[in-house]
């Protein structure tokens, strides 16, 4: 369970110094960072590029706005990634099946990654527990992603740059997005796998939301 902070909307500035819409295609197995036209198309073994898409490229000067349905997943600032208020709000509105076949999709995206990344890592095919893959989310359209590692996941950042005020904003406001950062990542294979946990869910949800790709 996720603690509720609370602040009043005048203290919220939600700020963005730049991003780009970021997605995980789970079929071709390829991350998708911007739109067509602009946008970069990048596996999973190139593993440098992927851990330099801080605003990939940098063309964005001003506030990114979240105000636009199709931008479901965001990649902000040095590997952080941000889920618009659209994207909570399709996670809470999953019902109870539909919610569990999108995470074991996930799930399944997390190994298949990890092991293309690092091939020679064997991973414990049970779930449950701190070292093995998991994919989750609350009634507030909060996620966690897990993947084989001690307690290496992807989770809510405890103190996000994305918001500059003298209090957090209510996490239960599902009109505010939410910011994540990995914890305890200590191989690329860690990281990129969750980054193409998240970026899965974003396709899901901008596909049968029948938006663009």
């Amino acid at each position: 369970m996720h603690e509720i902070d609370s602040a009043p909307d005048e203290q919220r500035e939600i700020f963005l110094r730049c991003g780009r819409p970021f997605y995980f295609d789970p079929e071709k197995l390829v991350f998708l960072v911007g739109e067509k036209g602009s946008q970069d198309i990048v596996k999973p073994t190139d593993v440098e590029r992927i851990y330099d898409f801080d605003c990939w490229p940098p063309k964005a000067k001003e506030n990114v706005s979240l105000d636009i349905p199709e931008a479901l997943m965001i990649a902000a600032s040095y590997t952080d990634l941000v889920a618009t208020h659209s994207m909570r709000k399709w996670l809470v509105g999953l019902d109870a099946d539909r919610k569990d076949a999108v995470l074991r999709k996930v799930e399944g995206v997390i190994q298949t990654v990890h092991k293309i990344v690092d091939p020679l890592v064997e991973i414990p095919t049970g779930r449950g527990g701190h070292i093995v893959i998991s994919a989750t989310f609350d009634q507030y359209g909060i996620l966690r992603l897990q993947t084989f590692g001690d307690c290496a996941c992807l989770g809510r950042n405890p103190d996000p740059y994305t918001f500059h005020g003298p209090e957090h904003p209510r996490l239960d406001d599902l009109e505010v997005p939410i910011q994540y950062a990995g914890h305890n990542i200590d191989t690329p294979a860690q990281g990129l796998s969750l980054y193409a946990g998240a970026g899965t869910l974003g396709w899901i949800a901008r596909t049968e939301q029948g938006l663009r790709r």
